[in-house]
């Protein structure tokens, strides 16, 4: 009901959507153009300024807003010691886990500890603004159930991280080339406690972040390389979907078609980069009529020093993991410029446990040119 009101309230002034995402709502005019993202009763709203200015108002007319809350502020961590990382090192002995489920005889959190309020908040966070947090949220709200003491303090050790980099954003340059890039990677067992490894992926344009995702996997992975292939399956759905929601705004906003544009995936794992290039995947992959509809190109390897795909998969271990913000460009406003034009930085805000070595180790990326129009059948 409540979407239904919303939709037609923004369609009678003029706004449009579209099937593939309907809640998007583009509106352009001779002023500019404004852009309504709905999640829930969440709504975003972008756009040039006289036009956002308009449907600010056209909205409060209508119905009652309110900006977000500060986070820091609301859980009293606004002055709270910053620090550089957003969890602290996994250990590789499951029982000195700090992330560990609740043991026998260990006290869950009381009703009065805002557990599941602080989760919401940082999930929230973590989806919208925030990708070097997407794995550390990801992990504490499986024990939204159970929440113990070790839980509550990794919460708060993420408020501390986030109140140490209240001055990162994701800076998106007016000039810089729109191009459509996809990282895949996945962490190899990240829950060993029920044998499930995690999927992260994360999309920029313009060098900057525009979508990710960490999430545990459905299914329990045989080995590395085949969670990495449940990992790239899902990135090329979410690549296959994003272009189509990229070239409907596009349209809708007057700007040029990026269909004849490729999009570009990296992978790390030489196994699932070899089973791709040589089609022997078939019913054992999780790659299926999805990213064949899309026609893959041969597979090439590229050397990555100084990136990482690891995205949300892993733990960041460094003392400073600003060193690789660049790939995100989660940037500060004076440095903004200087992130602009550093593509060799590409890569993602990682934030994981089991392996922090990824991001020391030279990566081998593999560049998948999903092409609509590309023959791969060329090759055969």
């Amino acid at each position: 009901m409540w979407y239904n009101r919303l939709s037609e309230y923004l369609l009678k002034e003029g706004f449009e959507n579209n099937p593939i995402c309907p809640c998007v709502f583009i509106k352009k005019s001779e002023s500019g153009f404004a852009i309504v993202a709905v999640y829930v009763d969440d709504l975003n709203l972008v756009g040039t300024p006289e036009e956002l200015t308009k449907t600010a108002d056209y909205l409060k007319n209508e119905f009652e807003m309110k900006d977000l809350e500060k986070v820091l502020k609301h859980f009293h961590m606004d002055k709270a010691h910053p620090l550089s990382t957003p969890m602290v090192v996994r250990s590789l002995d499951v029982k000195k886990d700090p992330f560990r489920p609740q043991e026998v005889g260990e006290e869950t959190l009381s009703p009065e500890v805002p557990y599941l309020n602080a989760i919401g908040a940082l999930m929230y966070l973590a989806n919208c603004t925030r990708p070097n947090i997407a794995f550390s949220i990801n992990l504490l709200a499986r024990y939204s159930s159970t929440p113990t003491l070790r839980h509550w303090n990794g919460v708060k050790h993420v408020l501390r991280y986030l109140r140490g980099t209240t001055d990162m954003r994701l800076f998106y340059p007016n000039k810089s080339n729109p191009q459509l890039v996809g990282y895949a990677d996945a962490g190899y067992l990240s829950d060993p406690h029920k044998g499930r490894s995690q999927t992260g992926y994360l999309f920029t344009c313009g060098n900057t972040a525009i979508s990710w995702r960490s999430v545990k996997q459905t299914i329990s992975a045989t080995s590395s390389n085949h969670s990495e292939i449940i990992a790239i399956h899902e990135t090329s759905r979410e690549c296959v979907w994003l272009r189509s929601v990229i070239q409907h705004i596009r349209e809708k906003c007057g700007l040029s078609s990026i269909k004849d544009n490729p999009t570009i995936l990296y992978e790390d794992n030489a196994a699932c980069i070899t089973q791709i290039r040589g089609g022997y995947i078939k019913e054992k992959s999780q790659i299926t009529e999805t990213t064949r509809s899309e026609r893959l190109k041969p597979l090439a390897r590229t050397a990555a020093s100084q990136r990482c795909t690891a995205t949300s998969t892993h733990g960041a271990r460094h003392a400073d993991p600003r060193r690789h913000h660049g790939s995100i460009d989660a940037t500060t406003p004076q440095s903004s410029r200087g992130h602009a034009s550093s593509a060799p930085h590409l890569l993602a805000c990682s934030v994981a446990q089991l392996v922090q070595l990824r991001f020391f180790l030279l990566c081998k990326l593999v560049v998948v040119n999903l092409w609509c129009v590309c023959c791969a059948c060329a090759a055969a």
